[in-house]
């Protein structure tokens, strides 16, 4: 009997803010236009940042079918429990939006912090002192035929 060879792959989507701004948009496009009048310096200093986004399940499922792949794909979506000072941004600062105010110059990226952390205590309120955060995550195995 011959081992079939297989080959996962796991994406994540972190926080995004709310769909009515967002939709559409890559994570770079939601974070530059947080910033307001100086989007443009904030798109242009980000220019060089990698903007890794995740697709569905079904894309990955239709993609590596073609290649003559046996898939199975799923999603779900993990609810975080976050408390203290700003959860969310001290989430996402430690992974998604690193390279982005990594790209700044401190007085740009102080007031693009402070705008960002505004918006997502605005899309992700506190219920009594918790905040939830949807955490989507995508799992696919794709195994090659025998």
């Amino acid at each position: 009997m011959r081992a079939r060879r297989q080959a996962w792959i796991i994406q994540t989507q972190g926080a995004r803010l709310p769909a009515a701004t967002s939709q559409g948009k890559t994570r770079r496009e939601q974070l530059c236009e947080v910033h307001g009048p100086s989007t443009g310096e904030v798109v242009e200093l980000t220019a060089e940042v990698a903007d890794p986004d995740a697709h569905d399940a079904r894309t990955y499922l239709e993609v590596l079918a073609e290649l003559g792949c046996e898939v199975d794909a799923w999603e779900t979506t993990y609810l975080h429990v976050l408390t203290g000072a700003d959860p969310v941004f001290s989430w996402i600062s430690g992974t998604s939006l690193r390279p982005t105010v990594q790209a700044l110059p401190e007085p740009l990226r102080l007031q693009f912090e402070a705008e960002l952390r505004r918006r997502l205590r605005e899309a992700y309120p506190v219920r009594d002192g918790r905040v939830t955060l949807p955490f989507r995550r995508v799992f696919v195995a794709a195994r090659i035929p025998a």
